[in-house]
C-alpha cells in the first residue's frame, strides 16, 4: 500500500514506477493499492511545495492507465459519514476528524487498510507492506519473503520495519539500545492486518485524547505503540545486511 498526497504532484508517477518495478523484480505482489489523500491541499506539516491538483490528478490517471496499481483509494475528506465510521471502528470515538490535533493524517491510512481487509483476494495471513510514496527501495534479494517468515515464526509480531543497514544489528530486534520496545515504523513497514484488527478499537490514552473534535493529539503511531504493548504484541526491526547473508 503506497501512501500519497497532492504535494507529490511532480513525483508521484515516477515514484510509483520505481517502487513497483523494484519490488516486482524479486517478488510477485498479490495486489497494489495507492492511497491518495486529497483532504488537505494546503497547510501541510513540513510543507515543501505548493499544490497543483490538476497535475496531481493527471499523474494519478496515468498511474491507473499504465496499470501500475490495482486499486486507487481516493480520500477527499468530504464524506463525514465515512470519517465517523473510521473513527468509531478504529478508535472507538464519535468524530468526523481525519487528522490529529497537530495535523498528522490518519484516516486515509485506516481507510486503505479497511479496503485491503475487505478485498476479495485478501487472506488471514496476508501481510501488507505500507510505505510513503517517496521511499526508495533497491534490493536484489527476496527480502519480502524473508521478512514474511518473521511473522510466521512469531504470532505476536504485528509490524516489522522494512530492514535497513545498521551497525552491529541482528536480523530480528525487539528492543532498541535503551531497552525500550521499538516504535511502529510509519514510513515503511510490514503489517499483519489480522493481528492489528484483533486489537480494534484501539484504546486512546487520556493524554492523547484532546477533545470530541479531534480523536488524537499527535500521530497515529503513538496510539499503535501504546496498543501493541497493551496487548503484549511486538513491533520489530532488523538489519538488512543480516538478511542479505541468509
Amino acid at each position: 500500500m503506497i501512501k500519497s498526497c497532492p504535494m507529490e504532484h511532480e513525483t508521484i508517477l515516477s515514484n510509483v514506477h520505481k517502487i513497483v518495478h523494484s519490488l516486482e523484480q524479486t517478488t510477485t505482489l498479490k495486489s497494489i493499492f495507492l492511497v491518495a489523500d486529497t483532504s488537505k491541499q494546503d497547510g501541510f506539516l513540513r510543507q515543501y511545495t505548493s499544490v497543483d491538483m490538476h497535475a496531481y490528478t493527471t499523474a494519478l490517471d496515468k498511474i491507473i492507465k499504465e496499470r501500475l496499481v490495482d486499486k486507487l483509494v481516493l480520500v477527499d475528506g468530504e464524506d463525514s459519514a465515512q470519517s465517523f465510521q473510521v473513527n468509531n471502528r478504529w478508535l472507538g470515538k464519535s468524530s468526523a476528524s481525519s487528522h490529529s490535533l497537530t495535523g498528522q493524517q490518519y484516516a486515509s491510512t485506516m481507510i486503505g487498510f479497511d479496503m485491503i481487509r475487505n478485498h476479495p483476494c485478501f487472506e488471514p495471513n496476508d501481510l501488507v507492506l505500507q510505505m510513503d510514496s517517496d521511499i526508495i527501495i533497491k534490493c536484489n534479494c527476496d527480502v519480502i519473503r524473508q521478512c514474511a517468515s518473521i511473522f510466521e515464526r512469531d504470532p505476536r509480531v504485528v509490524s516489522f520495519a522494512f530492514p535497513i543497514p545498521s551497525k552491529g544489528g541482528a536480523a530480528l530486534q525487539h528492543l532498541d539500545k535503551s531497552g525500550k520496545p521499538f516504535r511502529f515504523e510509519i514510513r515503511c513497514s510490514f503489517l499483519h492486518l489480522v493481528r492489528l484488527f484483533s486489537m480494534l478499537p484501539l484504546r486512546v490514552p487520556d493524554v492523547e485524547y484532546p477533545s470530541d473534535d479531534y480523536c488524537i493529539n499527535n500521530g497515529r503511531w503513538h496510539i499503535r505503540d501504546y496498543n501493541i504493548q497493551l496487548n503484549c504484541m511486538k513491533s520489530c526491526r532488523g538489519d538488512l545486511m543480516q538478511f542479505l547473508r541468509q
